[in-house]
């Protein structure tokens, strides 16, 4: 069943969080005489988009100074992040022209690995590039190519780079993020491509990535634990240099990974146009922030998979579950401590267990009534209220709970009621000031309406008496999301809120309205739009027939 709203754009939110998830940004390479050790990644919040879900982490890599016609990787890379820079110096503002400059900034990166092909630092930049372009709607309108299309081009080029160094925390979390969002792309364009071993390579990648940062993470612990030994028995009150950071010096330039690298001067270094060729690799130490992008990117990961299985699902069931409780029993709190994202936790966590009791339900470990009073015990916290994207999963749950058990017996009542939640949780989400994807929102709701409207057309008493205000309620939630879509600039958002307005007229018995709403529309943009309102339970084969539409 097609989610509604995209988990991409909400995670509707998962830009990137991912789903779609965050993706992670290298370093900068700077030139300059002095350093000053971080010890943190910048964090942004998913656009979702695709969060972006919520969503890239900014660290790029960089040298100070960019020649006009650059002729070493270091300098291919100073003009790389310059028109990065640039294009997203007008993001905001002129959309075409900010493409245009992350365009010249891919054309930079793939002219420097023509002539320095083992250079990571360029690789990651270009594949990190491709990959946020297909996350930022209003840029992905400005390139040539499908989505599809554009996100196959950002896994290769991520592999590429995870070749080139596949002990890279960032580009193995970035690789895993793209193939989880060609697989929402996929089930978006409903391509029959089979989805499961992408799913299965970015769990791996996620993994990997894990595996990686821990041990990062218990190096820096212990090497703090030292330090702060030798400082504590350093009598002339000096600070050890181990402090906060590790840092290695070579006589030559240093190849980071998840390092940066900068140079090293002294006192007697100099002028700055005389550079000294030694160079600091400062490590910077991961955090309980990074680690929790990993784990929350995992647990979404695992969602999704739980909803493309198919049943029987076998051993695959067993391996999700296996593979999600040393993350929820044991690191997924641990690693919030000092975070302040206690709720997107909760959510990640919620939406797993969503998910997993679909699946459970699916292959019959489950029956209607424990499989609904799961669901009601997800999404709890004391904030939710006021936190849409939890009000909007939950309402998701509540429709998939209604959709799997629409043909037993005896569970109308517990559909009824899923659905009258799920409205109400949509109702309130839809006014609150920090919503996503208000547009795509307003579909759902409508969306809600009709699927109580037709659980009277089978005989449910309470929706059969209800019928004409219940179609009534989806016409203003369509043209609502119409309106709302438009005045955003989502076309397809727009066209679907259009479609479905229609199709509500015309149940209405307003066919004149119909057909004036659907006629400034194409023929096979209504076409797929009906086809998944029928798919999705919206509008059955029957009713389009009565109102013309081809069987």
């Amino acid at each position: 069943m097609r989610q509604h709203p995209r988990n991409r754009n909400f995670m509707l939110f998962t830009r990137l969080t991912s789903i779609s998830f965050p993706a992670r940004w290298s370093h900068y390479h700077h030139h300059a005489p002095t350093f000053t050790p971080t010890a943190s990644f910048a964090y942004l919040s998913y656009l979702t988009m695709p969060k972006p879900k919520q969503f890239l982490k900014e660290n790029k890599k960089k040298s100070k100074h960019a020649p006009s016609v650059p002729t070493t990787a270091d300098e291919y890379l100073a003009a790389g992040v310059d028109f990065e820079e640039a294009g997203e110096k007008w993001r905001g503002g002129d959309a075409a022209k900010s493409t245009r400059f992350f365009v010249r900034a891919i054309d930079c990166y793939e002219e420097a690995l023509k002539k320095f092909p083992h250079s990571f630092d360029l690789a990651y930049n270009k594949a990190r590039l491709q990959y946020e372009l297909t996350q930022h709607p209003r840029l992905l309108q400005q390139l040539p190519g499908s989505l599809l299309e554009l996100l196959q081009t950002a896994i290769e080029s991520s592999r590429y780079a995870l070749k080139l160094n596949g002990q890279n925390a960032d580009v193995l979390f970035n690789t895993a993020q793209a193939l989880t969002s060609y697989v929402e792309a996929l089930q978006d364009a409903s391509n029959e491509t089979d989805p499961l071993p992408f799913l299965e390579e970015a769990l791996e990648l996620f993994q990997e990535c894990l595996e990686y940062q821990e041990r990062q993470h218990r190096e820096f612990r212990e090497q703090a634990a030292a330090a702060a030994v030798q400082e504590t028995d350093t009598d002339d009150g000096g600070v050890s240099l181990t402090t906060g950071s590790t840092m290695d010096v070579d006589s030559g330039p240093a190849t980071p990974s998840t390092n940066r690298a900068l140079p090293l001067e002294g006192p007697s270094s100099p002028p700055a146009q005389f550079e000294d060729n030694r160079w600091a690799t400062i490590i910077e130490p991961v955090t309980n922030t990074s680690l929790l992008d990993t784990i929350i990117a995992q647990l979404r990961t695992l969602s999704l998979l739980c909803s493309l299985l198919p049943v029987p699902s076998g051993q695959a069931l067993q391996f999700i579950q296996d593979y999600a409780t040393g993350i929820i029993e044991i690191k997924l709190d641990a690693y919030c401590i000092g975070t302040g994202r206690d709720i997107e936790s909760a959510i990640a966590r919620d939406e797993y267990f969503a998910a997993l009791s679909d699946l459970q339900f699916r292959n019959g470990l489950l029956n209607a009534e424990p499989y609904f009073s799961t669901i009601k015990q997800l999404y709890r916290f004391p904030s939710v209220q006021s936190n849409p994207e939890a009000l909007v999963k939950s309402a998701e749950a509540r429709i998939t709970f209604h959709n799997n058990v629409l043909l037993y017996e005896g569970t109308s009542n517990l559909s009824w009621e899923a659905l009258s939640t799920a409205l109400a949780n949509l109702t309130t989400a839809s006014k609150l000031p920090d919503v996503e994807n208000l547009a795509a929102v307003h579909v759902l709701r409508g969306d809600v309406e009709m699927l109580r409207y037709q659980m009277g057309q089978r005989g449910f008493a309470a929706a059969k008496q209800s019928a004409q205000v219940l179609l009534k309620n989806a016409e203003v939630f369509y043209r609502g999301a119409k309106n709302v879509a438009r005045a955003a600039g989502e076309e397809g958002v727009e066209r679907e809120g259009a479609v479905k307005e229609g199709l509500v007229k015309g149940l209405r018995g307003d066919g004149v309205g119909m057909q004036a709403v659907l006629a400034g529309l194409q023929g096979d943009v209504v076409e797929k739009v009906v086809s998944e309102a029928v798919e999705d339970g919206v509008v059955t084969r029957e009713q389009l027939q009565a109102l013309g539409f081809a069987a």
